[in-house]
């Protein structure tokens, strides 16, 4: 139910702002100063899409909102900077941080048999073919760089659903996954696109994949 929810987010606030800017047009609001005033709102609600989808990754989500918020606190009159001057050493700082020994991260094709994925790529990109026969599911994050995870030779324990949680940001996600597979898609787009391809099998006791999350500015791309 949540992420159905989370879908309809982006289309009502672009419907919104179409009302809005509507009824500056025929001067019963003046919307066009409200929103030049208010407009990072708009990104940090980007950034708090992107943690309620996947609160397992918090990193990405938070640094888009506190960009938001520095944003709006410029506007307000509370701080005066350039937005290039921002933005430089805040992707720069993120960067640096995701580089550093936190967690798992790969680089270049690797092939693993591994149950549960944690893979990130920042500013890069990794192809990796997967050939766990117990894929319980994982974490993957694209940041201005995409990640190709190939799960075609991996199976999903009977009796059991995997669940693979997304985040992209500028950055693009494809997966290829078993034609027996049944693949649940639950990933918010926001001026981004989700296309799922895969065919569905019939079969009730196919595995299931739920893949949940965030898609800002890329794409996301499921085929068998």
């Amino acid at each position: 139910m949540e992420g159905r929810v989370m879908r309809y987010i982006p289309g009502l606030l672009l419907v919104l702002l179409g009302v809005g800017f509507l009824l500056d047009a025929f001067n019963v609001a003046e919307f066009g100063q409200l929103f030049s005033d208010w407009w990072p709102l708009a990104v940090i609600v980007v950034g708090l899409m992107g943690l309620f989808s996947n609160l397992s990754r918090p990193f990405w989500p938070l640094l888009i909102v506190a960009v938001g918020v520095l944003l709006q606190l410029r506007e307000l009159g509370h701080l005066d900077f350039t937005v290039f001057g921002l933005i430089v050493p805040v992707v720069l700082i993120g960067v640096g941080i995701s580089l550093l020994p936190f967690g798992k991260k790969w680089g270049g094709r690797r092939e693993v048999s591994i149950d549960s994925v944690d893979a990130s790529a920042i500013f890069a990109g990794i192809e990796m073919q997967n050939k766990s026969q117990n894929f319980v599911g994982g974490n993957i994050n694209a940041a201005f760089g995409g990640v190709d995870l190939d799960l075609r030779d991996s199976d999903i324990k009977k009796g059991t659903e995997a669940s693979l949680d997304v985040f992209v940001a500028f950055g693009g996600i494809g997966l290829k996954v078993p034609e027996g597979w049944r693949v649940q898609v639950s990933v918010t787009p926001l001026f981004g696109g989700v296309e799922n391809k895969a065919t569905q099998s019939d079969n009730k006791g196919a595995p299931i994949l739920h893949i949940r999350g965030t898609c800002l500015f890329g794409g996301v791309e499921i085929k068998n």
